[in-house]
């Protein structure tokens, strides 16, 4: 994320995808801000919004199978209570 400001640009990344929903760039933008934030559920959902207008879109792929990843390592540490590594082989 290139600003500094996240609320900025969580402001700016909502009105992209306001003033253009059918631009994928602006969904993964969307889901940089809230993955940032830490939220994980909010990120995928953006990036899997970007990825179905986009399926060839290597880039939202990619960030949906991270943010996927990720929600489901944060998930087993709160059963566990412990960290677990989650990685891909």
């Amino acid at each position: 994320l290139a600003l500094q400001d996240v609320m900025s640009a969580l402001r700016d990344a909502e009105s992209a995808v306001k003033i253009a929903p059918d631009w994928p760039k602006a969904h993964f933008r969307l889901g940089k801000v809230h993955e940032k934030r830490n939220e994980l559920t909010k990120a995928y959902a953006a990036f899997k919004r970007g990825w179905h207008l986009d399926t060839s879109n290597s880039e939202l792929t990619q960030a949906c199978r991270d943010t996927f990843d990720a929600i489901k390592a944060a998930d087993a540490e709160k059963r566990l209570g412990r960290p677990v590594n989650m990685t891909r082989p």
